[in-house]
């Protein structure tokens, strides 16, 4: 897989080293992708947005050139984002895919400096929808003790996305699960994000920023239900539905073709600013 070519550094708070990929001129844009991959899977979209933007790819902690620290919490990951941001030039536009979405959601709650975002399927389910099992991280960092790092994708896969039996045995030994494995060790942080993630329409209400949110359309529908309550939420948003995409955008999106990414990652969101407060 093309790496993009070299990454540069930067420290969080808690002095974990921190690697991003850099593309592109213009307005800053920080990428923050979901679970599975690291900043690779995210290139050949980083490349069509950076014909009008700098791209900041990160590889989150515990994946890629990135480091990680002994313990976990989803604020130091915020700390991370912020790091990028700094890094940036002190204040960016924020790409949040699945998880990572989530994260970006608790980035503009914090009130890091953000432009815009762009939210990819942030997985909250409402009360009663998909929820996710408690014990899941605990049972994934067992598995990573264990060095059973096939069982820690297969599981993540089963329970976090819940894709069927089948498919996740269809995906083994793919190049895409190599990568997968790679990533393994962050596994249990993207469970621990999801179920750490308190829907709060009142925060949710301060966040005074320029939002689209994108929805795959062959993405389940709780999908669609927790992206809805999000945007109904968000005092400036709006969702706009990708035709054919499903949740793991970043692995699929090389199937869909330039002038659509082009549309909903470039044009759409800066068509939307005449209707938004500036940023």
């Amino acid at each position: 897989m093309d790496d993009g070519g070299p990454l540069v550094t930067t420290l969080s708070a808690d002095g974990v080293q921190i690697a991003y990929g850099r593309i592109g001129q213009g307005r800053p844009l920080v990428v923050v992708g979901g679970a599975l991959y690291d900043h690779r899977r995210w290139l050949p979209v980083a490349r069509l947005l950076s014909q009008q933007a700098t791209v900041y790819v990160m590889d989150r902690r515990g994946r890629g050139g990135s480091g990680d620290a002994a313990t976990y919490t989803s604020e130091r990951e915020v700390d991370d984002i912020a790091a990028v941001i700094a890094a940036a030039g002190g204040s960016a536009d924020l790409l949040g895919h699945s998880s990572g979405a989530l994260l970006s959601i608790q980035a503009a709650e914090t009130g890091l400096p953000i432009r815009r975002l762009v939210l990819y399927e942030p997985p909250y389910f409402p009360r009663g929808v998909e929820q996710r099992s408690s014990d899941l991280p605990d049972r994934l960092f067992a598995l990573l003790r264990a060095g059973r790092l096939d069982d820690v994708v297969a599981t993540f896969l089963l329970e976090g996305p819940r894709l069927p039996p089948p498919a996740v045995e269809a995906r083994r030994g793919t190049p895409m699960w190599q990568e997968a494995l790679q990533c393994a060790r962050s596994l249990p942080y993207d469970i621990i994000i999801q179920i750490a993630f308190k829907f709060d329409p009142s925060l949710l209400a301060e966040i005074r920023i320029p939002t689209l949110l994108l929805l795959g359309g062959a993405s389940p529908p709780s999908m669609r239900m927790g992206t809805e309550a999000i945007a109904e939420a968000l005092p400036i948003a709006k969702i706009v539905e990708m035709p054919g995409q499903e949740h793991i955008a970043g692995a699929t999106m090389s199937g869909c073709s330039s002038p659509c990414v082009e549309h909903h990652f470039i044009r759409v969101p800066i068509g939307l600013a005449p209707s938004f407060p500036a940023p």
